[in-house]
């Protein structure tokens, strides 16, 4: 959701105090090992911590840990959904959107590719639920926003 990638983790994770930004890299990878060997129940435990803590520090300094919030709760709302938490992922979904949006609004071009993923995994969560007609215009915010991203030009200090 950040946007940016790997640099923008970097960064976000050395602006972030010592003992969190070391618990959130550690965190990463244990949840990252968990999921990938199919122990959801584990991995989501490990989001719900971290979750309560990035929460914490969001309500302190939105504007530092809001994408970082947003990130957390669309990893939830994976592990939500491969556990059949249908439910509770489009509660962690919605919320990861309408930070998202907020932050977009401020800063579209780093933004706006994460939060075409958040609407996106909306739309399956919504459709996973039988609200098809909800999740068709989820995708269809999704292919707008992702549409806006392959047309804006390249930051200038890309082009």
């Amino acid at each position: 959701m950040a946007g940016g990638g790997l640099e923008d983790s970097v960064m976000r994770l050395l602006n972030m105090p010592a003992e969190l930004a070391t618990q959130t890299v550690l965190d990463t990878v244990e949840t990252s090992t968990s999921s990938k060997i199919g122990r959801y129940e584990q991995a989501l435990q490990i989001k719900q911590n971290l979750l309560a803590k990035v929460e914490a520090l969001s309500e302190k300094d939105p504007d530092r840990f809001n994408p970082d919030l947003a990130d957390c709760l669309d990893g939830m709302g994976l592990d939500l959904s491969k556990l059949g938490r249908h439910e509770e992922a489009l509660e962690a979904f919605q919320r990861a959107v309408s930070i998202g949006e907020a932050l977009a609004k401020k800063d579209p071009d780093r933004f706006n590719p994460g939060l075409a993923n958040s609407f996106q995994k909306l739309g399956f969560t919504l459709g996973e639920l039988g609200r098809h007609e909800k999740a068709f215009q989820a995708y269809q915010t999704a292919a707008s926003i992702r549409e806006a991203v392959e047309d804006s030009p390249l930051p200038k200090t890309l082009g």
